[in-house]
């Protein structure tokens, strides 16, 4: 299983022509087949140097590798807080991922699953773990929830999840664990390809950003004073960590610089006496 690649386009100098995915029909969404994935991009122009270089650096994949099992002794008592010290080592794809331990704990009322078994791997691999109980036993310990995993939040080498069951489960269980590893393939993959020539007009090619990131560069370590009769205010967003950005409102030269709050999709008003941005309740206005 891959995750989504997007293709580096280029024309014959090496400079990157802009790009977007679209589907051709958007009544027919896209389907995904074993070892294939089908793809369409459209550009905002057709007046290129060719040929023209479709490349990919590289694709990241997601390794499904079989399942593998082994069994547990619950015993005939377990209780809630109860820990397994299983300490076993499995080989996934050349890669060890150690089980750690299995607790028993409470999960919060729901319509079925009440207790939960948590388990803990440990592995070299960015892997994902999901655990199930291929033996559940008696109805008494029927399984609610099969298990789920994932990389840990803040040790991504450390994988956890859980196993809901309607009652304490007690006695063997054979449980099945399913490994998901990341890997990243590296390329070059590209291929060229040369527009064909054609006696219609051709468009206009569009005008280069009159605000490059060079210009930007050679601007920004100048402190020219602004032109004369060059007024009005400018509005900014910045990120402050909060969930959304902040919103100031300040003149074009910096000196003066007001937070209006937090908020998404400030806009201001065409004749720039009001200002309207979205947050929880809705749309507000600030004069």
């Amino acid at each position: 299983m891959s995750n989504a690649v997007i293709p580096l386009f280029t024309d014959a100098s090496g400079q990157a022509i802009p790009m977007e995915q679209v589907q051709v029909d958007p009544h027919q969404p896209f389907s995904f087949y074993e070892n294939n994935m089908p793809w369409s991009y459209r550009t905002n122009r057709k007046a290129f140097t060719g040929p023209l270089t479709l490349s990919i650096s590289s694709i990241n994949i997601i390794s499904t590798p079989p399942e593998f099992d082994f069994e547990i002794d619950l015993g005939s008592n377990p209780q809630v807080g109860q820990v397994w010290q299983v300490n076993r080592d499995f080989a996934v794809e050349g890669r060890a991922i150690h089980l750690q331990s299995i607790r028993l704990t409470n999960n919060p009322p729901t319509t079925c699953d009440t207790v939960g078994l948590e388990y803990e791997f440990k592995g070299d691999a960015d892997a994902s773990i999901m655990m199930t109980d291929a033996s559940p036993g008696p109805s008494i310990d029927q399984v609610c929830s099969g298990g789920g995993g994932g990389d840990g939040p803040v040790d991504s080498t450390l994988a956890t999840g859980i196993i809901g069951y309607r009652n304490i489960p007690f006695g063997v269980h054979h449980y099945s664990v399913s490994a998901f590893i990341p890997y990243e393939i590296n390329g070059p993959w590209q291929v060229t390809w040369t527009p064909p020539l054609t006696s219609a007009p051709m468009p206009t090619p569009a005008a280069g950003a009159c605000l490059t990131l060079d210009k930007w560069n050679q601007l920004s370590a100048r402190n020219d004073p602004l032109p004369s009769g060059l007024g009005g205010k400018i509005l900014t967003t910045a990120d402050e960590g909060e969930l959304w950005p902040a919103v100031y409102i300040g003149t074009l030269d910096g000196a003066v610089s007001t937070k209006v709050g937090t908020a998404t999709w400030p806009s201001l008003s065409t004749d720039g006496t009001r200002l309207a941005y979205s947050v929880e309740d809705g749309i507000h206005i600030h004069n």
